[in-house]
């Protein structure tokens, strides 16, 4: 198999970290490709961390796509979001500790794969006696506290800390550090006589793994990435990651222990090989590229996408039918489906549907349930709609990690204070009750696109029984629907819905949009539009009009 392994900064200054060291590793096993940006012409890009994926190439859509995802740092927001983002685009995940796996597994096909240590150079060597116990720590502490280093800051102050001499390699460390190229650090760890690991949160992590081939005891957290998994072994001392009483504790076991058999220690990791690295490495790509189930679509790797039309009544078929012409016009290969009570024409799939209410909102608010389950996006279009250009952005703008884009209302319905009328006026008010307020943008449920994930769904539910609630206009139900369930909206300006009786036809980035063209009545419907009454005005305005 022809694999390109993505590792951003192997060709930059930092090509002395973890990451690209592990990426050489597995370049130098099997003989694939290194890259900093995924190419063409293999049989799968591989990023060596998800982080860049998310970052930079979401939208990478020429070969199937795997990426090892290390720790998921829970609290920070933008990493959250690379997780999930990620997670749910990439063809495999690939994790070294058995916590990250179960995370990933309902996102789809996930593997476990053995991380290297290079164990010629991280080897016993001889150690020097020390008046005080030396105890070290390594690694480079970034800001959010996920190193420990404040546990490390309290032990050095600590009565212990007073009997015992500590020392970092790294960077940020609160006690003497110093900064250590790769090939210094076999050094720095046959110096010690205990090594510290204080994190609350890792994928691996290396350093504890490297000072165990150095045959030097080490003190780890439980529940810390892929630790757990190693041996219970003389000189393998535990504690609960974060707990500082538990910590010192076995800090103090493990300079009080005396001598250990360094070579049994460095055999705890025997494992951790750059041949072990590639063989699972080789045998998760071999199951995904070899997989039944469907890996890569010509259209886009993300997932198939469509665009969702409702379409009862003699003017809305009519007007479907030409919206849905234009639409293909300008987004070849974008599949349409339409829901109506007989088949219109131009459309892909014809979805039948029980024509509820004079205004198609019960089929429109159930766009999750309604459009084919195969689609990751879903465009809707109201069928008054003339498409004058590509809608690729909006498509874009889901691929790039957002839920839902939408546009807001014309600049004289531009807040929700201004879509009050006699015949809403009740809904309106319950609405502003709810939101605290009437004066926030108002959006055009028209047009809009969104991808399927489960913020989504529970969304587009919630948008539906709002409706349904009152079952008039469906905005003041958006809203309160956006209300319950937060999504990562994207609002865009009018030039991409651009409704001809308030705007410019000439600044239309993407549509025309004729309201009232069509309705199926004329004038305020007051109750509900699924009530005889407003039947009544359809079947007279039906009955007037041939």
């Amino acid at each position: 198999m022809k694999v390109n392994i993505v590792c951003r900064t192997i060709k930059t200054s930092r090509a002395d970290g973890v990451l690209p060291r592990f990426a050489q590793a597995l370049a130098d096993e099997t003989g694939w490709s290194l890259s900093q940006a995924p190419i063409t012409g293999v049989d799968l890009n591989y990023w060596i961390c998800y982080i860049t994926y998310a970052q930079y190439h979401s939208d990478w859509h020429f070969t199937p796509v795997a990426g090892w995802f290390t720790h998921y740092e829970q609290g920070t927001q933008f990493k959250e979001f690379w997780w999930e983002l990620a997670a749910n685009n990439l063809d495999l995940r690939l994790t070294s500790a058995d916590m990250y796996r179960k995370m990933l597994e309902p996102f789809g096909m996930t593997k476990m794969v053995t991380p290297p240590i290079d164990q010629y150079a991280f080897s016993i060597a001889d150690k020097a006696e020390h008046d005080k116990p030396v105890v070290g720590v390594s690694g480079f502490v970034h800001p959010g506290g996920r190193k420990g280093e404040k546990l490390v800051a309290r032990l050095a102050g600590s009565k212990l800390g007073r009997k015992i001499e500590m020392k970092g390699s790294g960077r940020g460390w609160p006690v003497p550090t110093v900064e250590r190229r790769i090939s210094k650090l076999p050094a720095f760890y046959n110096s010690l006589d205990v090594f510290l690991c204080s994190s609350l949160m890792e994928g691996v992590p290396a350093p504890p793994l490297e000072a165990l081939a150095c045959g030097i005891p080490v003190v780890i957290p439980r529940g810390v990435g892929l630790l757990d998994s190693l041996p219970d072994h003389e000189g393998i001392h535990r504690y609960m990651r974060g707990d500082y009483d538990d910590m010192e504790r076995a800090v103090r076991e493990a300079v009080g222990a005396g001598s250990v058999n360094r070579e049994s220690l460095r055999a705890t990791v025997k494992p951790f090989t750059a041949k072990s690295w590639a063989k699972t490495h080789e045998e998760a790509f071999s199951a995904l590229l070899d997989s039944a189930a469907p890996i890569y679509a010509e259209s886009d790797r993300h997932g198939a996408r469509g665009a969702f039309y409702v379409a009862f009544g003699g003017p809305a078929r009519k007007c479907a039918r030409a919206s849905m012409t234009t639409f293909k016009q300008h987004n070849p290969g974008v599949r349409v489906a339409v829901v109506s009570d007989r088949a219109i024409g131009p459309e892909d799939r014809f979805i039948e549907g029980k024509d509820e209410d004079i205004g198609g909102r019960a089929a429109k608010t159930q766009i999750y349930d309604l459009a084919p389950q195969g689609w990751q996006y879903v465009m809707y279009l109201d069928a008054d709609t003339e498409i004058v250009d590509s809608g690729e952005f909006l498509f874009q703008v889901l691929q790039d990690g957002w839920d839902m884009v939408i546009c807001k209302n014309p600049g004289k319905y531009h807040i929700a204070s201004k879509m009050v009328r006699s015949d809403n006026k009740d809904e309106c008010e319950a609405t502003f009750d709810v939101l605290g307020t009437s004066e926030l943008i108002q959006l055009n449920g028209g047009v809009f696109a969104f991808q399927r994930n489960e913020r989504t769904a529970a969304f587009f539910r919630c948008w539906h029984e709002e409706w349904h609630r009152w079952g008039k206009r469906d905005q003041a139900a958006l809203l309160r629907a956006l209300w319950k369930h937060p999504i990562r909206l994207y609002v865009l300006g009018n030039e991409w819905n651009t409704i001809t009786r308030y705007d410019p036809p000439e600044k239309a980035a993407f549509l025309l949009h004729y309201p009232m063209t069509a309705r199926r009545w004329r004038g305020k419907v007051r109750g509900r539009s699924d009530s005889q009454e407003a039947w009544a005005r359809v079947r007279a305005w039906e009955k007037g009009n041939g």
